[in-house]
């Protein structure tokens, strides 16, 4: 699947020849048929040779806007780094362990004794490794399970299903594909979403469409990007998110999180801390508001957890 890390945008803009555009970058409308100027958020550029906009040297790009690096790094946590606007998750050897409270791989001889319980290695033990049938095998809070399904999925991460998986959850986490700056990949409709375009020589930020991809539908499960650190304290929330943008400056966006009943207090506190993160990154972009406030609710539900198995070595 690293194949499928294809920048959808530059795709889309093979079509600019038939679609009449004018002499500058430029964008096809999804209807239409027509093209519109692009316009890059604060610190992008459009790159002369992909036609797309691009971060400045000094900056990552994540969640479409042009940030720090600790900003970056922020957002992807410590088992992923940034990539192309998206986050690579650390990728463990056999029979090890992403430790999801600490960053780093469990070796494979600790992962057997965790699902063992053993005190010590008797002979057989040895030639077996513990290992996940479908999913990533994930330590968090002392607990060794197997991540299954999109829900399992982190920041900057989009779910793909294997080939041949049927009704089942046998797919697996990737990155999500690479869009530009002043965009957000829309794993629901699995395509990028331009946020951000030219509003009469100024930059203007579809603030509606940047909350439905950055924190997901009104009434529905929240996207990756804000549900995934609520995800990993086991614990289901339901949430009123209200934005606000003051003098319509995008730079003077805030945000206020209500959570509601039967939410618990660790999940309501990482989605704290999740939404002031992505309002920091919404705030790089630059630019009007298109609307003065966004008023949204969305659930972030636990993902499935595997039971791991142990398997001879072969």
């Amino acid at each position: 699947m690293r194949g499928g890390l294809v920048t959808i945008t530059s795709l889309a803009l093979g079509l600019v020849a038939l679609a009449g555009c004018p002499s500058g970058p430029c964008a096809p409308v999804e209807k239409g048929g027509r093209c519109v100027d692009i316009a890059c958020p604060s610190g992008a550029h459009v790159d002369g040779n992909t036609k797309i906009c691009v971060c400045g040297e000094g900056a990552a790009l994540v969640a479409g806007a042009c940030v720090p690096f600790k900003t970056a790094d922020a957002f992807c946590g410590h088992v992923a780094s940034p990539q192309a606007g998206a986050c690579l998750r650390k990728h463990c050897g056999v029979g090890e362990a992403l430790d999801v409270d600490h960053g780093f791989c469990l070796p494979e001889s600790t992962t057997r004794i965790a699902l063992t319980h053993a005190q010590h290695e008797r002979e057989e033990e040895t030639k077996m490794h513990a290992a996940c049938t479908v999913g990533a095998m994930m330590h968090h809070h002392g607990t060794l399970s197997c991540a299954v399904g999109p829900l399992s999925c982190g920041r900057g991460e989009a779910y793909v299903k294997a080939a041949d998986a049927g009704a089942g959850d046998t797919g697996t986490c990737w990155p999500a594909p690479t869009c530009g700056a002043g965009e957000l990949y829309d794993a629901p409709r699995a395509r990028c979403e331009r946020v951000v375009r030219d509003g009469r020589n100024r930059i203007e930020v579809d603030v509606g469409s940047w909350a439905r991809v950055a924190l997901g539908a009104d009434g529905a499960e929240g996207s990756n990007a804000f549900c995934a650190p609520v995800r990993a304290t086991a614990a289901a929330g339901r949430f009123q998110i209200e934005l606000s943008f003051r003098d319509n400056d995008i730079t003077q966006a805030s945000g206020r999180l209500v959570s509601r009943g039967g939410t618990m207090p660790q999940a309501g506190d990482a989605a704290q801390l999740s939404l002031e993160q992505l309002m920091e990154i919404l705030r790089f972009l630059g630019g009007t508001a298109s609307a003065a406030s966004v008023s949204l609710e969305v659930v972030c539900t636990p993902s499935v957890a595997g039971i791991p198995t142990l398997e001879m070595v072969h």
